[in-house]
């Protein structure tokens, strides 16, 4: 895309509210938001085991009143959401903004906020995963009476024990706690180099062994850990593995307008999220080896062009003219002049040849994206020195639409 026309579409970009509601901070983004979060649920159904946890979107702008800070964060400045994940795979199944404190309910801000974004995973079975932020015993006791698993540590401040529990511990020693009050949870406590609790539902009191992966003279060390941290260890980290895949290609554009960052985070995390999609039913269906799934960033540019492409069309520059062999033809729709140019070989293919399995899958023909060796080295002048990368079948149509005028091309809407 030219700067003129990305300028344009940039500064005049707004997004359609059929209710403004001023009082609703977000009420700007708000059904964009929604829609979405929707979406995003929709077309994917987690495995048993679900992770929240929160995340910042990056924003160092003027402040609209609702931007956090937060001082161990790795990124400490900006919009704070609240997320589910599927710690699988990493894929953002729900996401949350937070607009300000809300008023209190009889249950409590935080558990409050849980159930609403377990709201659709209820009374089904499915497990959760959540920090000492989350973790409290209101919390689980109703997530136990609505059938549904819970792992989380849990804060010195909320085991609600007068007895300090962990007198006499030593390191490396694990105790188990039950009390009648509540006789569907138990509380751990492990003491490894501080002491950690956990509080769950689901897991029972046992023992793993797992490999610290240190030679000595001796052999590999195996040490005892318990079972509840084990699993959090494992499945806590879904919303951080979702974060790390979506700062990888993280739109950078600067902005004055705050909502251009949260709309273009949405995006990021909605492209991600169809990969995720795409990289389960390719790899599925796989039946040949070389039939892997293409990279991220190759799947993200050929989103951009299928939106860039309407209806099948190469967005073409509007030229009065096109050159060949020095010589000069108008747009019109002669047909003698339609049919000036012929397929030759991709300049690499003509000079080493070429293997179907290493290298035509990295070349795509710019109408179809279906893979080919063959270009129009006439059209180069016309467009700037680039290789126009066209298959046998789409040759022709790209030739008719380039030469025919202007009023006569189908509609495409992204034409300027």
């Amino acid at each position: 895309m030219y700067y003129p026309r990305f300028s344009k579409i940039h500064g005049n970009f707004k997004l359609y509210n059929s209710k403004t509601n001023k009082a609703d901070r977000i009420y700007k983004i708000r059904e964009f938001t929604d829609y979405l979060s929707k979406k995003w649920e929709e077309h994917y159904y987690p495995g048993r085991k679900i992770s929240i946890d929160e995340s910042i979107i990056p924003y160092t702008g003027k402040y609209p009143g609702f931007t956090v800070y937060i001082k161990n964060k790795p990124v400490n400045k900006g919009f704070l959401l609240f997320d589910l994940a599927d710690p699988r795979n990493g894929y953002l199944i729900r996401g949350e903004l937070y607009t300000g404190r809300e008023k209190r309910n009889n249950i409590g801000l935080v558990v409050s906020r849980t159930v609403r974004l377990l709201e659709k995973y209820l009374d089904k079975g499915h497990i959760v995963f959540a920090d000492n932020f989350y973790t409290s015993i209101p919390l689980v006791q109703y997530l136990t009476s609505r059938k549904t698993g819970y792992v989380g540590t849990l804060r010195v401040n909320r085991d609600k024990s007068n007895v300090p529990l962990d007198n006499g511990m030593k390191k490396g020693e694990v105790r188990y706690f039950n009390s009648p009050d509540y006789p569907n949870l138990l509380l751990t406590l492990w003491w490894e180099t501080i002491l950690v609790k956990a509080l769950s539902n689901c897991i029972k009191p046992r023992h793993i062994s797992y490999n610290l992966y240190r030679k000595q003279a001796g052999g590999r060390i195996y040490k005892e850990a318990p079972l509840v941290f084990k699993e959090y260890s494992k499945n806590a980290k879904g919303v951080d593995y979702a974060n790390n895949l979506v700062s990888t290609f993280r739109h950078l554009h600067r902005t004055s307008k705050w909502w251009h960052t949260i709309f273009t985070h949405y995006v990021t995390v909605s492209v991600n999220n169809a990969y995720l999609i795409y990289k389960y039913n390719k790899q599925k269906s796989r039946t040949l080896k070389y039939q892997r799934p293409m990279y991220r960033k190759d799947f993200i540019f050929k989103v951009i062009r299928k939106l860039i492409y309407s209806n099948g069309l190469p967005n073409i520059r509007d030229c009065d003219f096109h050159v060949s062999n020095n010589n000069t033809y108008l747009k019109n729709n002669d047909e003698k002049t339609c049919f000036q140019h012929t397929p030759t070989l991709i300049e690499r293919f003509e000079k080493f040849g070429y293997n179907k399995k290493d290298h035509i899958h990295r070349i795509e023909c710019n109408l179809c994206l279906k893979r080919t060796i063959y270009c129009c080295k006439d059209c180069d002048n016309a467009f700037d020195n680039q290789t126009i990368k066209l298959c046998l079948e789409c040759f022709e149509i790209f030739h008719k639409d380039l030469f025919l005028k202007r009023e006569d091309r189908r509609y495409n809407p992204l034409q300027p």
